[in-house]
C-alpha cells in the first residue's frame, strides 16, 4: 500500500535528500549511487513486496533505517563486540534524532514520530508486530543484497554463524520468504547448513523428543494440503526415522504434494494393511485469507484478553496461520493455544 499524501513523499523526499550526502557509493545496474539512498531504496521495494498492507509510520522508518550512517563511523569504536554493540545504539539514536527533525519539518503530530523513532530504535522486537516486520525486512535487504559479499570476504564457519544470527531475529514469514530469493549456489549452501531442516515448534517439544510420538503440526499441515487424514495409531507405527522424514521433505509444488500423498498412502499401506483415509482439500482454507483473522481465533484469543490485528494475523507464515486455527478449534485439545500465541510473537 503506497502512501499517497503530500507529507509523506515531502519526508521520502527529505530522508533521501539527506543520504545522497554519503560519500560512500556503490555500483548498481550501471550507476554509481550513495550507498544510503541505495539501502533505503531496498528497503521500501521489501517492505512493499513483504507487508504490502504496512502502515505509514512503518514505511516512513524503513526508509529512514540508516540515515545519516555514515556520520560515526565504525572505527570510531573498538574494533570487537562491545565496540560494535555501542556503534550500533549510537547509530539508532542518530537515526532516530534526524527522523525527528525531518518529520517535524514535514508536518508531522508528535505521536507520529514517536512511532518512527520506537521503530528506528528497534524497540520490544519479537512483541511489537511492527518492529519484527521492519526488522524481517532488515534481514531481507541483507541476505538479498548483502550476504554474498559478506560470504566473499569470510570463512564459511563466520557466514553460518551470521546467518544463523540473522535467521535468529526473523519470523517465521520471512524465513518462508528467503527461499524466494536468488543466491549463489556457494551462498546457497551456507544458508541451508545454517537453518535446521525440522520445522517443528517449542510448545510441541515435550512429546517431540526422541520417538516423536505426536503427529506435529508440519505434518498435519501437509497432510492436509495432500488430502489425507492421518489417525495417531498409523502415526506410532511407523518407525522414528520415517516419522522424522514426513517433517522435513518439502512439501509446496503440485508435484511435491502428490508425491508427498503417496508415501504417507504407502506407510500406511506397509505399516497396517489397510488404505490411508481421504481428508477432502479445501480451495481457500482460513488459513489462506489474510483479509482478516478469522471469528473463531479472534473469539479464542479473547479468553486471554489478546487480540489479533490484521498486520498480524498477514505477517504470520501459512504454517502458523494452521496452527493457530488447528488449536483455537473447539474439538482441539488448545492447552498449547497460548503457548504457541507467545511463541509466534501475538502476546
Amino acid at each position: 500500500m503506497t502512501i499517497s499524501t503530500d507529507r509523506f513523499k515531502q519526508a521520502i523526499t527529505a530522508f533521501d535528500a539527506y543520504n545522497s550526502n554519503d560519500p560512500n557509493h556503490e555500483e548498481f545496474a550501471g550507476k554509481s549511487l550513495p550507498k544510503e539512498i541505495l539501502y533505503a531504496q531496498r528497503m521500501t521495494e521489501w517492505l512493499l513486496k513483504f507487508a504490502p498492507p504496512a502502515s505509514e509510520p512503518v514505511q516512513l522508518a524503513a526508509r529512514c533505517q540508516h540515515i545519516g550512517r555514515w556520520e560515526i563511523p565504525r572505527n570510531s569504536y573498538p574494533i570487537d563486540k562491545k565496540g560494535y554493540l555501542q556503534w550500533r545504539s549510537e547509530e539508532k539514536i542518530h537515526h532516530a534524532k534526524i527522523a525527528e527533525i525531518i518529520l517535524k519539518n514535514c508536518g508531522y503530530e508528535s505521536d507520529v514520530i514517536e512511532k518512527v523513532k520506537f521503530l528506528v530504535l528497534k524497540k520490544e522486537l519479537r512483541i511489537n508486530a511492527d518492529t519484527q516486520l521492519l526488522e524481517d525486512v532488515v534481514c531481507l535487504v541483507f541476505i538479498e543484497f548483502y550476504l554474498e559479499e559478506f560470504a566473499a570476504k569470510h570463512d564459511g564457519e563466520k557466514v553460518i554463524d551470521i546467518i544463523r544470527k540473522t535467521i535468529k531475529k526473523m519470523s517465521t514469514a520471512a524465513i518462508d520468504a528467503v527461499g524466494g530469493i536468488p543466491l549463489s549456489a556457494k551462498t546457497q549452501s551456507l544458508l541451508q547448513q545454517a537453518v535446521s531442516p525440522s520445522q517443528l515448534f517449542k510448545f510441541e517439544e515435550d512429546f517431540m523428543k526422541g520417538s516423536i510420538r505426536c503427529i506435529p503440526m508440519i505434518v498435519r499441515f501437509k497432510l492436509d494440503n495432500s488430502g489425507i487424514k492421518l489417525k495417531l495409531e498409523e502415526w506410532n507405527k511407523f518407525t522414528v526415522a520415517e516419522r522424522t522424514t514426513l517433517t522435513t521433505v518439502p512439501s509446496k509444488t503440485e508435484a511435491e504434494i502428490l508425491a508427498y500423498r503417496k508415501h504417507v498412502q504407502q506407510l500406511v499401506r506397509t505399516h497396517t494393511g489397510e488404505e490411508a483415509t481421504d481428508l477432502i482439500v479445501e480451495k481457500n482454507p482460513a488459513w489462506t485469507i489474510l483479509t482478516e483473522p478469522p471469528s473463531s481465533l479472534i473469539e479464542k484469543a479473547k479468553e486471554f484478553n489478546w487480540t489479533i490485528s490484521v498486520m498480524q494475523w498477514h505477517s504470520l507464515s501459512d504454517l502458523q496461520r494452521f496452527v493457530l486455527l488447528k488449536l483455537s478449534r473447539p474439538s482441539h485439545e488448545n492447552k498449547n493455544f497460548p503457548k504457541a500465541m507467545k511463541e509466534f510473537g501475538l502476546s
